[in-house]
């Protein structure tokens, strides 16, 4: 009798048990890779499993040959494991490689400065080579702009995953005003901002991208509550929102912020409660006086 594709697939899967559908979609695509009409299979470039004719349930009483194809089947599926396992674990160990050149280069950008970083002192302290930089960032410089872009948006989560809907005003504002504090006097903010300072000029569309990924960001997330605001009546709707927002920002991260960028001292958690408070004050009541009920107009 002559074997076919059929035959051979259905042979092996009922008379030794069925072997794994990998193993079978392998064996497939190794005698009939003309056979049409099937649906393709997503992980290996050969049709699916046909269905069950009559060709194929008499293939099934000849044993011996159902064995020689399981056994030959088998033994090509543990090659092709091996294979894919190695392909796996070298593309793990490289996304770790990466990861870990990206991390350490950060580090050193902060604290070192863009000019006295170099490939072979990131290579030195984290291993690899100087092919991994340039295939994967095209040199020191695509590292630059890939590792800060990367430590924006981290900066950046812990502001997008604030909860301040549904709050009233004070309690809204306050909110963000913390936070925004926090997040300006982390010691990674304040070295990002020491190092666009100096690299600004030589990196400037990068500039830009800290700059919306930072500063205009946090004020795009305020002018969206804002104008929350405004449509309910809690606020003044004949000032522009993003106005609004982007001085209750400097309200509470300008002076503190640039205090701590020239190294003065930094200040304690209730000392940042009392500018928040002040700035939530300010922002919402102002300074003007009949605002307190006084008669003086």
């Amino acid at each position: 009798m002559r074997w076919n594709a059929d035959d051979a697939v259905l042979g092996v899967r009922f008379q030794v048990g069925g072997p794994p559908p990998a193993l079978t979609l392998l064996f497939v695509s190794s005698f009939a890779p003309q056979a049409e009409g099937y649906p393709a299979c997503p992980s290996l470039p050969c049709p699916a499993l046909p269905a069950a004719s009559g060709r194929s349930l008499r293939a099934m009483h000849d044993l011996t040959g159902t064995v020689q194809y399981h056994t030959k089947c088998a033994t090509r599926l543990e090659r092709l494991k091996g294979a894919w396992m190695a392909v796996e674990h070298r593309t793990k160990k490289g996304e770790d490689r990466i990861r870990a050149l990206k991390e350490a280069a950060t580090d050193m950008f902060l604290v070192e400065g863009y000019e006295a970083v170099s490939v072979d002192g990131l290579i030195a302290r984290v291993g690899g080579s100087r092919r991994n930089v340039y295939d994967h960032f095209g040199g020191k410089e695509g590292l630059f702009v890939e590792a800060i872009t990367a430590l924006c948006e981290e900066l950046g989560e812990p502001l997008r995953l604030l909860q301040v809907e549904g709050r009233d005003p004070q309690n809204a504002l306050t909110l963000f005003g913390r936070k925004i504090v926090e997040i300006a006097l982390q010691p990674r903010t304040l070295a990002l901002h020491r190092l666009m300072i100096a690299e600004g000029r030589r990196f400037p569309s990068l500039a830009q991208s800290i700059w919306h990924a930072g500063h205009m960001n946090a004020q795009r997330i305020l002018t969206g509550w804002i104008e929350d605001g405004q449509k309910a009546g809690l606020l003044r709707p004949d000032i522009e929102a993003a106005q609004l927002a982007a001085d209750f920002i400097s309200l509470t991260t300008a002076d503190v912020q640039l205090k701590a960028l020239i190294g003065l001292k930094l200040p304690s958690p209730s000392d940042i409660d009392a500018i928040v408070r002040h700035a939530v004050s300010v922002f919402l009541i102002g300074a003007f006086q009949t605002y307190h009920g006084s008669k003086n107009v």
